[in-house]
């Protein structure tokens, strides 16, 4: 990549723009969104790049419908729907080096035997041989990546040192595979929600260096300890990625749902609904409030009918069973506007 096609992948520090830059690194670019110009700074430049949606929102919400049909429920009631651009570090690493060690020479036997009925069945056996000595050179890109901002209440997996799955989520696909990838504008703001990172570049950075750690010192994990592991980091370069996500809400069969898919390879991500509405239990949890409040109730006013010695006397009984009845007034009004609330909401 040329330096001015580096250039071009800078974003706007006031606005996220994309510069136009008049030189290379360390000379000036003006954003032709805002107008303001700024110095490019090389390795410390912030790439953003927009991988393109696909997945059209009708698309989106019959597949969907198809899903929740196969599970058996009825047709969804779509309650809102929109397109996100969700941030992700993008960090590559580039790894150079030498891994010398020592690693076990196991032998496979097979040997024929017969069972009851005479069926030949084969047994396989491994015993080691001694040990051979390895010798790799290691030369190899390494694409770590660190959510920006998670969003695993959408069941979206949130990125870092110790996840690096991305389920059904093709985020991490090479570069190529993603599509005509763009230069994000603040246009894009337009037409979908963008969401700004809360992960910073620098702990995207620290992120991605436990990863490639936790990588080189696994490239020795089938030889036997004591390996020589000599790996470096030659360069490593980070770009906020922002990758589409369809979000649909919805109700079925009285529940409420959410639903997220991929808007570049059409999968779909998550898909959650609460738990069926069941208004007899709602009933059975109310009873037991009720014949709770009445027990405390029924109490108080024993106390006030047959006061104990120490409370005789000064018109507490009288206070007590005041306090008795508005408690148990309160306690069936609050118990019936809930039994009310739960009849609305009830499918």
């Amino acid at each position: 990549m040329s330096e001015r096609a580096s250039a071009s992948l800078l974003a706007c520090p006031r606005c996220g723009g994309s510069p136009d830059p008049e030189g290379g690194p360390g000379l000036l670019a003006r954003c032709p969104s805002c107008g303001v110009l700024g110095r490019i700074e090389g390795d410390e430049a912030q790439g953003q790049i927009v991988v393109p949606a696909t997945l059209d929102a009708g698309e989106a919400l019959a597949r969907l419908a198809a899903t929740l049909a196969a599970r058996g429920s009825t047709e969804p009631a779509i309650e809102r729907h929109e397109l996100v651009y969700v941030p992700y570090w993008r960090v590559e690493t580039a790894l150079a080096g030498r891994i010398e060690g020592q690693r076990r020479i196991v032998v496979e036997e097979i040997r024929q035997t017969f069972d009851e009925q005479g069926a030949r069945r084969p047994i396989v056996r491994r015993r080691e041989d001694g040990a051979e000595t390895i010798v790799r050179e290691v030369q190899e890109l390494h694409v770590a990546l660190v959510s920006a901002c998670p969003l695993e209440e959408f069941g979206l997996p949130a990125l870092d040192r110790r996840q690096q799955m991305t389920g059904e989520l093709g985020v991490r696909r090479r570069a190529d595979l993603l599509g005509p990838l763009a230069v994000f504008t603040p246009a894009l703001r337009d037409v979908a929600t963008v969401l700004d990172p809360v992960v910073g570049r620098d702990r995207a950075l620290e992120e991605a260096r436990a990863i490639v750690a936790r990588r080189a010192d696994g490239l020795a994990s089938d030889l036997l300890p004591g390996a020589e592991v000599d790996v470096e980091r030659l360069g490593e370069q980070a770009t906020l990625l922002r990758y589409p996500v369809r979000l649909v809400w919805f109700r079925v069969d009285g529940r409420a749902g959410q639903a997220a898919f991929d808007a570049s390879t059409g999968a779909m991500v998550s898909l959650r609904a609460a738990e069926p509405f069941d208004a007899g239990l709602h009933r059975r949890a109310l009873g037991l409030a009720g014949l709770a409040a009445g027990f405390v109730v029924g109490s108080l006013l024993r106390v006030a009918a047959f006061p104990p010695p120490i409370l005789n006397g000064g018109g507490l009984s009288a206070r007590i069973a005041l306090a008795a009845l508005v408690l148990g007034a309160g306690a069936w009004w609050a118990l019936a506007w809930t039994l009310r609330q739960l009849e609305a909401e009830a499918p």
